[in-house]
């Protein structure tokens, strides 16, 4: 069992890189504040490779160990139908001396799905929610970086991002849509993306506070896929169903969509 430990300044910090724009050192930054919610962790007592949770360990990762985490997520992941899927490596032994993307690859997908080999106890609600940072740090900045140069930790990363949704997928089905949306988004299935935008969409409540701002993802993204008339009744009745305290935000796309229609009907 890990024991999570959060203070004000991990809960800052977590704030800050909320708030901060992206950039390269983000996975890093996210790893590190995973790993610091293990203070006080007994690894010798627990069985678990400590080199796939310090960002900072340079040990040799344990084979047996790399070998569990794929099976645990290719046991997860193989009845989930997703276009475009890289195949996970039948067999895979990591590089003698593996390089940092590897790692940092490597030791996101163990973050992600660390649920499936050890309980977690304490403050579990804080880990979670980085784990979720982790989930954008390998989708937005990881992902792309390891594509082309090292396709087998690619898959194995893309595959635990897939399960890592699961997650939520009973108590909070809004953000479960969403999260996969951004998996097809970053595959490039832009019809199965658009699909889980209405469906996230239509799951939040109004009085959610992400209400309004999956709306205007999910009318960008009908715009983005030339699907002007159905973005235009999608504000229509996003007009007619907000909230009073909402309906100001909502005109601005209106008038926003509204030049967006000139603007094409010009070119």
């Amino acid at each position: 069992m890990l024991a999570i430990h959060a203070t004000d300044a991990l809960v800052q910090k977590y704030q800050e890189l909320l708030r901060r724009e992206w950039n390269r050192a983000f996975p890093d930054e996210v790893l590190a504040l995973l790993w610091s919610t293990l203070a006080g962790t007994r690894w010798p007592t627990l069985g678990l490779p400590r080199g796939l949770f310090d960002p900072a360990s340079t040990e040799e990762l344990p084979a047996d160990s790399l070998r569990a985490l794929i099976r645990r997520i290719d046991q997860g992941t193989r009845y989930l139908d997703l276009s475009d899927l890289p195949a996970l490596p039948e067999t895979y032994l990591p590089p003698p001396r593996p390089a940092r993307l590897v790692r940092q690859a490597l030791r996101l997908a163990n973050y992600l799905t660390i649920q499936g080999v050890t309980a977690l106890a304490g403050n579990v609600g804080f880990f979670q929610d980085l784990q979720a940072l982790a989930f954008q740090a390998a989708l937005h900045v990881a992902l792309p970086k390891i594509r082309e140069s090292h396709p087998a930790e690619h898959a194995l990363l893309l595959h635990a991002l897939l399960l890592f949704p699961l997650e939520y997928f009973n108590r909070d089905p809004a953000h479960y849509c969403y999260l996969v949306a951004a998996i097809h988004g970053y595959l490039g299935a832009e019809q199965q993306r658009l699909r889980y935008l209405q469906a996230s969409f239509r799951f939040t409540p109004r009085e959610d506070h992400s209400y309004l701002t999956k709306a205007q993802e999910l009318w960008s993204e009908l715009l983005d896929q030339r699907q002007d008339a159905e973005a235009e009744r999608f504000l229509f009745a996003l007009h007619s169903s907000a909230l009073p305290a909402q309906q100001e935000e909502v005109r601005e796309m209106v008038l926003e969509a509204l030049q967006h229609t000139r603007a094409n009907s010009r070119s």
